[in-house]
């Protein structure tokens, strides 16, 4: 039996932008992972965000909204096209008001930003010792076992 695993959006990020299918097979092979529907969403921000930069040098963040609302962009919805086929393989976490009152004790404890503190939450919840991430400021957390990738 694999071992359980939650993961953020630094994992996700390096899969899909950095095209690292060595990690994607190493996750797959070894654990069975968890992401929280919090995490899909910043990831997918990170996805167009990036996307924009490589194609038009935008890093004004009114003008990436603007290129985006605007124009067709292939690269992003290739991208979010992989970042949905893995979450047909891998589990998607609901966010409930039970996780959220977790998180904000997460975030006084650890002093973690809101989005982070939501992993932990979730993690905790579902009873899930093992996070997956390339974010050091998970280091910090000792409710949970952090695997720096």
């Amino acid at each position: 039996m694999k071992q359980k695993a939650i993961i953020d959006s630094s994992i996700l990020v390096k899969i899909i932008l950095e095209k690292d299918k060595k990690l994607l097979k190493y996750l797959y092979e070894n654990y069975e992972i968890f992401i929280p529907v919090n995490v899909l969403e910043e990831t997918s921000f990170i996805i167009i965000r990036e996307s924009i930069k490589e194609i038009f040098n935008e890093e004004r963040f009114y003008k990436m909204k603007e290129i985006f609302e605007r124009e067709k962009i292939e690269l992003i919805e290739k991208r979010l096209e992989i970042l949905n086929e893995l979450t047909n393989i891998w589990r998607v976490l609901e966010i409930n008001k039970n996780i959220f009152e977790i998180s904000k004790s997460i975030i006084k404890k650890y002093r973690l930003l809101p989005n982070d503190a939501l992993v932990v939450a979730s993690a905790k919840y579902y009873n899930i010792d093992t996070l997956i991430t390339r974010d050091g400021d998970f280091k910090k957390v000792d409710i949970l076992k952090v695997i720096l990738i």
